[in-house]
């Protein structure tokens, strides 16, 4: 189940990752007596503290962030010193405080007169995950530089994060119109085919992706993950080397490549 949840995450399927991870987490409760933790704890602990972790990402992509402090507060309770999981959790505890603060004014109120500054505004509150208000200050800024191919890229990024897939096709279509060469937008469109049931339409995107610029992991993974799925193993294992290539430490990587050679076992009986 780690496995599924883990290829289902790094595809932007959370709710189905969510799922995997939760059926992992109920085959290892935690549930056990004081004198009995620290054998829990070698026995079980990674594992529990990698689905807690990951199930907590995805809920934050789906903006449900007090779900995912909870799921991190669950690690806190086994690891009460744990750096990153606290660093995680403070991420998570400001997006949660920017929803629960109502604005002051909206975007109409104080209107910038310069369109550098919407694209500011835009990439700050993606990276806060606030992917609405991106799509309506990048389509600020659009309005005074609709051939801007970056904050198209952007744009689209930004509907993906939403799930308005069709949308951020569209985006990412005019943005390669405008520069063909880019490999992080035919990278996200890639994705984004993959979403809402184009695998070989997605696979080629990768492909242009990486024809550009072969040393995207991202696009390697992704690429990996769909043949994954396809059930073409023997393709995937070959793109997720390249991914590890890459970044040879990578967890969702090497889970995958482990998967995926389980998967020509089985063709090989």
């Amino acid at each position: 189940m780690l496995i599924k949840g883990t290829v289902l995450y790094k595809t932007g399927k959370y709710n189905g990752a969510i799922d995997a991870f939760d059926g992992a987490l109920e085959s290892m409760s935690e549930k056990t007596s004081e004198e009995k933790l620290d054998t829990w704890i070698k026995s079980y602990g990674i594992n529990y503290r990698y689905a807690l972790k990951f199930k907590a990402f995805s809920l934050c992509k789906l903006g449900r962030y007090r779900e995912a402090l909870n799921a991190l507060d669950e690690i806190s309770a086994i690891y009460p010193e744990d750096p990153e999981i606290e660093s995680h959790k403070n991420m998570l505890q400001t997006l949660e405080n920017e929803r629960l603060i109502r604005r002051t004014g909206s975007i109409q109120d104080q209107p910038p007169k310069h369109p550098g500054i919407w694209e500011r505004r835009g990439k700050s509150s993606y990276k806060l995950g606030k992917y609405e208000e991106a799509v309506k200050e990048f389509d600020r800024c659009l309005e005074s530089n609709p051939k801007d191919a970056d904050i198209l890229r952007n744009k689209g990024s930004a509907l993906y994060m939403l799930g308005r897939y069709e949308e951020a096709i569209e985006a990412f279509n005019k943005s390669l119109e405008l520069n063909p060469r880019d490999a992080d937008a035919w990278n996200l469109k890639g994705s984004t085919l993959y979403m809402i049931g184009r695998p070989e339409e997605a696979l080629r995107a990768l492909d242009k992706a990486l024809q550009r610029n072969p040393n995207i992991f991202e696009a390697w993974f992704n690429k990996g993950s769909i043949l994954f799925e396809l059930g073409k193993y023997k393709q995937a294992l070959s793109a997720v080397e390249n991914a590890l290539r890459i970044n040879a430490e990578d967890i969702n990587a090497l889970t995958l490549k482990t998967s995926i050679l389980s998967g020509l076992k089985q063709d090989e009986k």
